[in-house]
């Protein structure tokens, strides 16, 4: 008998931020992340993940942004690219992964033809090289920029 790999009670229509905040509820105090500082690594639980996801979200819906919009993440990979990332899709909108080492111009490329409305940077080099330029992308909202993004809970 053929079984579809998705038989097992998995439900296709849920989406990749809900199923990320269910866990969260379920597993509050374990660990989800871990992020390494002055060379010792600390846990981020589920909970501390859940609360900045929201937060991302609701940050984005302050802004204006909407479903559908789309959000562009441009940061190493980290826990704020999590909270970026599936803070965006949260809230609806639709997240542009763009690599953490282009430079201003191939940034400036992706977000004009992927007509993002709003960019999280993680570099306060690139985000000062591009906040020159950033006026000629007409459908900008703005960027978030953090040198040392607050962390809840973390230590």
């Amino acid at each position: 008998m053929d079984q579809s790999p998705f038989s097992d009670g998995v439900d296709m229509n849920e989406t990749l931020p809900r199923m990320v905040l269910n866990q969260a509820e379920r597993l509050a105090g374990r660990t989800a992340l871990r992020r390494k500082v002055e060379g010792v690594w600390r846990d981020i639980s589920w909970q501390d993940l859940d609360n900045n996801i929201r937060a991302f979200g609701e940050g984005l819906l302050g802004l204006g942004i909407r479903a559908g919009d789309r959000v562009a993440v441009m940061a190493p990979n980290s826990p704020e690219w999590v909270y970026a990332d599936l803070g965006s899709m949260a809230c609806g909108a639709l997240s542009v992964p763009v690599y953490h080492t282009e430079g201003v111009g191939t940034l400036l490329h992706i977000l004009q033809d992927s007509q993002s409305r709003f960019l999280f940077i993680h570099s306060p080099l690139i985000a000062g090289n591009f906040s020159i330029t950033w006026a000629s992308c007409r459908t900008w909202r703005g960027s978030s920029s953090s040198k040392d993004p607050p962390l809840t809970n973390a230590a």
